[in-house]
């Protein structure tokens, strides 16, 4: 089992700081490395064992704030649009959000090994909690959808980093069992957020929700930042870690820091990506569709920006945004693959998943969520057990094998209970087939990544930060894809499907029912408006759930690309880790 153990490449265990040799701080003070990553070297060699404990429960209390944040968020999403007739763009605006925190993990990667892990945690804190603000006083759905960007970039960079730091403060042999454990906050989460959701709509306003995690936000993130900056100052005293001045005017910092985090490059990517994708959710409202010269305009000029950001990665950027030599690695590639297709075909189905349960079965805000969140709840056991077969074995390919299996099972199972009478039952039993696989996956796809970097000599290199960040850059992009996906196929089915089974004397209030989850509600059961709404989800919910389970073909082709390299043939991390 895992254990607080202090260790260098020649020996497995110290018994403390005191003990270190002079070649502990000699590689410490590594001029090789970035300021940010022998800062956090410098961290494992001189903190205490109860330090590292406390810093691990701050991480994991931190993990659960987040994580209820975003159950309770999802919950109240198609309200939140709803609330202002705009129901059909829960997944465009999710997609924008997922392409731009996408984009910026990899410069995040060089921020977190440039400046350090504590100062690009508390940056985005900062993000995430102008998120709660501006969601909480928004009003209008272009306020919101800016909200939403900032959040999804807090959000996925607070989980970023404190992953990163999972893998700075741990061996490789226990860094998947160290992952799947903090997945375990996950297990309240699932049944708290719904609840909480359900309670702040029920008896006030959404609006209140986001206040309420806006005002104790800055309290949970204490003490991880407490730990790591006390022990970042101890460091420096010691001597081992200097703060080197650069000598630079803030113009010239402003252009150094521009070429070194690839600024051009990040924009291009995230502009050209977003404006590609866009008209694919939207087409349906853009007049004559697909003949509009608005949509036609927008996929050509984010075609034409792909391309030239490919070019200027290739041959002008001094600093490429995207590393092409780590692609050039079957498992770093076929990692990043898996990633785009597992993304892809879980968040198709998923978007608008909430509103069909609620709508289609008559589940509650929060019995919806329940089983929204299955996932995340499976994804917390499935995950330790999994990081313990790791810790074990080694193995981590044949894991990622069948846990494609399973998930490709679960998600193609509900292709056939999509109809409106299947008992509840049924789809519980599909969601928690993929959640089981969904921990089993993301331990595996990690430690793909993770093997890869310490190969290339330390553990605690800028290629842990960078790889991980590709892991979160492609997860994001085949969400956003998905996303685009399932946007595409409600905008341009769901209305039209919908006018179709509407009696003559009720097609004029298709467009309102199909703009609000709150009209389709007060719709009696029973009625011809009601019948007509189910069958539509229905046809909606097969589209989807088939192109699912087609996509996991894809992921199950990604995994045959990785090399099977056992995780406790690879060298130790120095210093006191778990």
């Amino acid at each position: 089992m895992a254990s607080l153990e202090k260790t260098t490449p020649e020996s497995s265990s110290v018994a403390g700081p005191q003990n270190m040799n002079e070649k502990v701080f000699e590689d410490a003070a590594d001029e090789a490395l970035p300021d940010g990553v022998r800062r956090m070297e410098a961290i494992t060699m001189i903190w205490s064992k109860w330090a590292l404990v406390t810093a691990y429960a701050g991480a994991v209390l931190m993990l659960f704030w987040v994580a209820l944040l975003q159950s309770t968020s999802n919950s109240l999403l198609p309200y939140v649009t709803s609330s202002f007739a705009a129901h059909s763009l829960v997944a465009t605006a999710t997609m924008v959000c997922f392409i731009l925190a996408g984009v910026i993990q990899v410069p995040l990667a060089k921020v977190i090994d440039v400046w350090g892990r504590v100062e690009g945690f508390i940056a985005m804190i900062v993000v995430l909690e102008v998120r709660l603000v501006l969601t909480a006083a928004c009003k209008n759905v272009k306020t919101y959808t800016a909200g939403m960007v900032l959040y999804e970039i807090g959000f996925s960079g607070i989980y970023y980093i404190l992953t990163v730091f999972i893998a700075d403060a741990s061996q490789m042999k226990n860094r998947a069992l160290m992952i799947g454990i903090s997945y375990f906050p996950n297990m309240a989460t699932t049944f708290a957020g719904p609840a909480l959701a359900e309670a702040f709509y029920d008896n006030t306003t959404w609006r209140w929700a986001y206040g309420m995690f806006s005002t104790v936000l800055p309290v949970m993130c204490l003490p991880v930042i407490l730990v790591l900056w006390r022990n970042q100052k101890k460091s420096k005293k010691l001597g081992i870690i200097e703060a080197p001045q650069s000598g630079r005017t803030v113009w010239q910092s402003f252009l150094h820091f521009s070429i070194e985090f690839d600024a051009i490059g990040v924009i291009l990517f995230g502009v050209s990506l977003t404006i590609f994708l866009l008209p694919f959710t939207l087409a349906s409202s853009a007049g004559k569709e697909w003949r509009s010269a608005t949509v036609i305009t927008m996929i050509m000029l984010g075609f034409v920006l792909l391309l030239l950001f490919v070019a200027y990665e290739k041959f002008f950027s001094p600093k490429a945004f995207i590393p092409f030599s780590l692609l050039k690695d079957r498992t770093v590639l076929g990692a990043c693959l898996f990633n785009a297709a597992y993304s892809m075909g879980y968040f198709v189905w998923q978007t608008y998943y909430s509103s069909y349960l609620q709508v289609v079965h008559d589940q509650s805000i929060k019995h919806a969520g329940y089983i929204v969140n299955i996932y995340w709840n499976g994804l917390a056991v499935s995950g330790i057990f999994a990081g313990l077969l790791v810790h074990f074995t080694g193995e981590f390919k044949k894991l990622a094998l069948a846990g494609v299996s399973l998930m490709t099972l679960g998600i193609g199972l509900l292709v056939h209970f999509r109809h409106p009478r299947t008992d509840v039952g049924y789809l519980v039993m599909c969601q928690l087939f993929v959640a089981i696989a969904g921990g089993m996956l993301n331990i595996a796809q990690y430690m793909a990544l993770l093997v890869r970097s310490a190969t290339k000599g330390h553990v605690t290199s800028p290629s842990v930060a960078l790889l991980l960040s590709l892991s979160f850059l492609s997860q994001r992009i085949g969400a956003a894809i998905s996303l685009c996906i399932a946007g595409s196929v409600w905008t341009h089915h769901f209305l039209g499907a919908l006018k179709n089974r509407l009696p003559d004397a009720l097609k004029a209030q298709a467009e309102m029912i199909y703009a609000s989850i709150v009209v389709q509600l007060q719709q009696p059961r029973g009625t011809p408006i009601r019948d007509a709404i189910d069958l539509t989800y229905e046809d909606i919910q097969l589209k989807l759930t088939i192109t699912g389970t087609a996509v996991m073909a894809l992921a199950i082709a990604s995994i045959m690309l990785w090399r099977n390299i056992k995780v406790t043939e690879v060298n130790e991390k120095k210093g006191l880790v778990v």
